[in-house]
């Protein structure tokens, strides 16, 4: 008969009847007939198909139901309790209580794996037992130890090879064995070990290969994700991801998951977390799954199987898709009664309860994350064997070398460089995906912060060594500047002194110009009082002949234009209008006197203005002789009222003619005092003008002597402001010079310190490979094994003779943290080094309980907690909430609860993160940390939870003892020398630790400096005040090394015994003490 590729595809796989197939039929069918009912038990290897032979058995037996025990390690009588009253009603009989079977007259009670369920404590298998009594008596005794008995109720055992009670052997006598031909012949396609890449992705042959195009790689990736899905849905329904912690398992499934929008059920670990709320977990899973007729993934993590219990629900889910006792009998209807119109459309052939079971395995897909290196792992297997026959197997330890390259060159954070991976070699405990992931972040945290540092330090140094070179370089200049500002102040100096030379005399020049103008104004202002004097006599002559002439002039002034017009007219004018006319021509300087020159006169236009504004003294002697003697001669003409007979013109002009001559006469008269007058008048004005030439000659004395002063103030004024930044610059010189010169050890030094941290930095990469490497796999080790490693590390990468504490810790750190209480040997300085740069939650193995001091006095705002204290949790929830630094001390296991904190399992809800812890979702602050501290050196840690844990190892060592005893036997020999040595030890190291910071201080500031150094003289003075502290600092140091070493000296003289101790000698001396 042939077999179609749907029939693969059921759950109800075809049965190939072969020869010894059919055999093995007819002897189970014997079993199972109306006159023959009797217990059988069925033995052979795993996948032998003992379980089709039976199902296509019971298949053919119509009278009978099939109830199924899915028997584990943990299994107890109660399993077959729960079973029989789930699927057998009771009845009352004569002989009491009755089981009976509900649906059909047959039950057939199958017990799978009965070779799994462990003795207890005293040696007795309950369950084989409880099934001895059964098949003996028929019957049991219940809770309340009323006996129930057992109706049409038949039993078969199925199990694997392996001891079985002797009570079952007689059962044997009808088994074929056909065990080594079966054997031989069956093919094992129901595990899938995956150690090749085959389905989880690899980068195994990767490296090299060409890139491929975007929509090949996204089929791929599609393609690899998906298969564990085709692996949970097609060939099950579950799967078993087997291997190593931070292979992301448990991610993938997520994943998977949500690519085919399946809702993700796994348990929340709470403190007091335990069977009741795994159950409930597990119930609301297979609820959700029938209820919305979806498929589910129920996710368990190793770390999350708290009781075997969890694993034995698992194991008899992924079975038979039920769990004894998980649900209620209420529960149980109202799942069927959703069920059953599902059952109908689906036409299953069965009843309820098996209808139930095929649609849980059908809907609800467990995926199980273990973790190989747990010791409990091959128990766990063995124990619950249809975890691994019925889930699709995925397995894998580790990755191989081609992966962790891929895994380096896809970080985000690391550098892309990764030719030192090539040649480490990759050990079993290095093989940890987990570790080797946390030591790739711990590089790239490590590698950032020490860039940083070192690139910040060799800043400041070069900005510091810049800074010194520029002062040297400006003290230079600045001593050739004030040389050159020194000859200039000279010849300032020299040049205001010239300038008030020339002010001075000038000044006296000024003074005798202005005696010689006083005294001409003085010379003047007599002159003056003459010359009233001759003007007052004068007028005195005149003032009886002015009036006739302004009168004179007033009447010529009101002569008609017509008047003269008719005058000018006249061919033969009359005798004494040409007389007057004579006399007036002869005034105006007129020679020519004919008639003619006379009506020219008379015909310009300005004749009256000329005549009244006429000036007597432009009368001649001359002329006024001829007009006198015209005018004596010819008086009848000059007779008013003959003149103005003569013409109506002609009566002002002699009346003018006459008053102008007498005027003349008088001025004739006078001429001498005139001929004084102007005279004096004319030394006035030379007087005048001679005074104003002085006057000029004193403002032009009196500007020059203001240039002269503004010359000199300004000479003065340079010469004051080169004297001044002469003198400044003297005190900067001074003061930068002595800064220069003290600082020339350090300048020196940091040259050195430049080209040792230029050198670092070529190599802070390679540096900080080994520190991360160092404090993440070895921090639980030895100090023979760390140096044995660390030794390998440095002779792979090509570093002799690194430290990564050196690297990690400068020595004024190292000396802060012994100042805060830490024990200055080097394996605690180790140990701290890892602690702060390792894994966030480092779990402290300290013995003497001092570790824990220490970091509650070396972390600011820290908070000690107590393991077992009740309110714990509540703590570390205040903690993770507000940023706080938790140490919780005395830890003697580690809670699973405290996992996700661990593994940093965080996820975003708009702008902020949160994570959940102890049921809750929570806020999470980055400035969260959590270190765990126990004294028990043998703590107990499941391994799941240990791989997440940074463990670090502060037991004492054979050298730490012996110092440790050497220091006590100190103190009790000689007390004081001990507490006086430590007190100068305890001196040295703050002294340095400030030393450190003082020059940390000055490169600061240097380096800070925008301005010139040397202009800053706030700077300059600060600077020279931590140089003297630092100086002062060094020579205290010296004197308490100096101190130190002989107090050493004596120490060793006195207790030279305790020095030369043994082996055994310090450890009598530990056991003495």
């Amino acid at each position: 008969m042939g077999v179609k590729l749907d029939e693969l595809k059921t759950d109800t796989k075809p049965f190939i009847l072969t020869a010894a197939a059919q055999s093995n039929k007819d002897t189970v069918l014997s079993w199972l007939s109306s006159t023959n009912r009797q217990p059988f038990l069925v033995v052979g290897p795993d996948g032998c198909g003992k379980e089709e032979l039976l199902k296509h058995c019971f298949a053919e037996d119509n009278q009978s139901q099939l109830a199924i025990v899915h028997s584990s390690a943990q299994s107890r009588a109660s399993a077959i309790m729960q079973c029989l009253l789930q699927h057998c009603v009771q009845t009352s009989s004569a002989s009491g209580r009755v089981l009976r079977p509900k649906d059909k007259p047959w039950l057939i009670l199958y017990l799978k794996n009965i070779d799994l369920p462990a003795p207890d404590k005293y040696g007795t298998n309950e369950m084989l037992t409880f099934l001895h009594q059964l098949l003996t008596y028929e019957g049991y005794y219940d809770e309340h130890l009323d006996w129930i008995g057992l109706e049409n109720v038949q039993v078969n055992r199925k199990s694997i090879l392996g001891t079985i009670s002797s009570q079952f052997e007689k059962l044997l006598k009808n088994y074929r064995n056909t065990t080594g031909k079966t054997k031989k012949e069956v093919i094992f396609l129901d595990h899938i070990f995956v150690t090749n890449g085959t389905v989880v992705p690899s980068s195994h042959n990767a490296v090299g290969l060409p890139l491929i195009p975007h929509s090949r790689h996204d089929y791929q990736v599609r393609l690899r994700l998906s298969h564990p899905f085709i692996a949970t849905n097609f060939l099950g329904g579950s799967v078993l991801l087997a291997g190593r912690s931070g292979l992301g398992r448990a991610d993938a499934i997520r994943l998977i998951a949500n690519m085919h929008e399946m809702t993700v059920f796994t348990p929340r670990i709470t403190p007091n977390y335990g069977q009741k709320q795994f159950d409930m977990e597990l119930k609301n899973a297979i609820q959700t799954a029938l209820s919305n007729n979806e498929h589910v993934v129920f996710l368990l993590e190793d770390y999350k199987i708290l009781r075997p219990q969890f694993l034995q629900a698992i194991n008899v889910l992924v079975s038979s898709g039920d769990v004894p006792g998980l649900f209620s009998i209420q529960e149980l209807d109202a799942l069927s009664t959703a069920l059953r119109d599902q059952m109908s459309q689906d036409g299953f052939q069965g009843d309820m309860q098996q209808y139930f079971a095929q649609r849980v395995r059908t809907l609800l897909h467990v995926g199980l994350v273990l973790d190989t290196d747990s010791t409990a792992f091959e128990a766990r297997i063995a124990e619950n064997p249809a975890i691994f026959k019925q889930s699709n197997v995925i397995w894998q330890d580790s990755w191989g070398r081609a992966s962790v390259l891929q895994v380096c060159l896809n970080s985000e954070r690391i550098c892309s460089d990764v030719k030192y991976a090539k040649n480490v070699s990759i050990q079993h405990k290095i093989q940890s995906p987990y570790k080797f992931q946390r030591c790739i972040e711990n590089y790239a945290s490590i590698y950032e912060k020490k860039k940083s540092v070192i690139a910040g330090r060799l800043e400041r140094l070069k900005a510091g060594v810049s800074k010194l070179t520029e002062a040297r370089e400006q003290v230079a200049l600045m001593q050739k500047t004030a040389a050159t500002k020194s000859k200039l102040l000279a010849e300032k100096q020299a040049d205001a002194d010239e300038a008030l030379k020339d002010i001075s005399k000038s000044m006296t020049g000024a003074e005798d110009q202005k005696t010689s103008m006083q005294q001409l104004r003085a010379a003047t202002e007599e002159e003056n009082m003459k010359i009233a004097e001759k003007k007052k006599k004068i007028e005195e002559q005149l003032k009886d002949v002015e009036p006739l002439l302004e009168e004179a002039r007033s009447a010529v002034g009101s002569i008609r234009p017509e008047s003269l017009s008719e005058i000018r007219s006249l061919r033969a004018p009359p005798e004494a209008i040409r007389d007057i006319l004579q006399a007036v021509l002869l005034f105006m300087g007129i020679l020519d006197t004919s008639w003619e020159a006379m009506r020219r006169f008379l015909s310009k236009s300005s004749v009256k203005d000329e005549i009244i504004n006429f000036d007597a003294h432009r009368i001649t002697r001359d002329v006024h002789k001829k007009v006198s003697a015209l005018v004596q001669g010819k008086q009848a003409s000059f007779d008013p009222k003959n003149a103005k007979r003569a013409s109506v013109a002609a009566a002002p002009l002699a009346a003018w003619v006459t008053a102008n001559l007498q005027y003349s006469a008088i001025l004739e008269k006078i001429s001498p005092l005139e001929q004084e007058k102007n005279e004096l008048i004319s030394n006035l004005s030379k007087a005048e003008k001679q005074i104003q030439k002085l006057s000029k000659g004193l403002l032009t004395v009196d500007e020059k002597v203001a240039a002269l002063k503004e010359k000199f103030e300004g000479l003065m004024k340079e010469a004051t402001q080169i004297k001044i930044d002469l003198e400044k610059e003297q005190e900067t010189i001074a003061a930068a010079g002595t800064l220069v010169d003290r600082l020339a050890g350090e300048f020196s030094r940091w040259q050195i310190q430049m080209e040792s941290l230029t050198q670092e930095m070529d190599n802070v990469e390679s540096c900080s490979i080994i520190t991360a490497a160092f404090v993440t796999y070895l921090g639980g080790c030895s100090e023979k094994i760390r140096t044995e490693v660390l030794k390998t590390f440095q002779q792979n990468i090509n570093l002799n003779n690194f430290s990564p504490v050196a690297f990690c810790a400068m020595e004024t750190e190292q000396l802060n943290w012994r100042n805060h209480g830490l024990p200055a040997d080097s394996l605690s300085i180790e140990n701290t080094v890892i602690i702060f740069n390792g894994s966030p939650t480092p779990l402290i193995i300290d013995p003497t309980g001092r570790v824990a001091s220490f970091l509650h006095s070396f972390i600011q705002k820290s908070e000690v907690l107590r393991a077992a204290q009740t309110d714990l949790f509540t703590q570390i929830e205040f903690g993770i909430r507000f940023g706080k630094t938790i140490i919780v001390d005395d830890v003697t296991e580690v809670d699973a609860a405290l996992v996700p904190i661990f593994r940093r399992e965080l996820s975003s809800q708009g702008p902020r993160q949160v994570i959940t812890f102890a049921d809750k979702q929570i806020d999470y602050h980055p400035d969260f940390k959590l270190f765990l501290c126990t004294k028990n050196q043998q703590i107990v840690i499941p391994s799941s939870i240990r791989n997440v844990l940074s463990e670090v190892n502060f037991t004492t060592t054979r050298s730490g003892l012996a110092s440790q005893l050497l220091g006590l036997a100190i103190q009790i020999e000689r007390p004081e020398l001990e507490e006086k040595s430590s007190s100068l030890a305890r001196d040295t190291e703050t002294k340095k630790v400030e030393l450190e910071n003082l020059e940390q201080l000055l490169l600061q500031q240097l380096a800070s400096s925008e301005e010139n150094l040397l202009g800053n003289a706030v700077l300059l003075n600060s600077l020279n005040k931590s140089k003297e502290n630092a100086e002062t600092i060094s020579r205290s140091i010296m004197e308490s090394e100096k101190l130190h070493k002989e107090l050493t000296d004596v120490l060793i003289l006195n207790l030279f015994p305790f020095l030369t101790w043994n082996t055994g000698a310090v450890l009598c001396g530990a056991i003495c003490l």
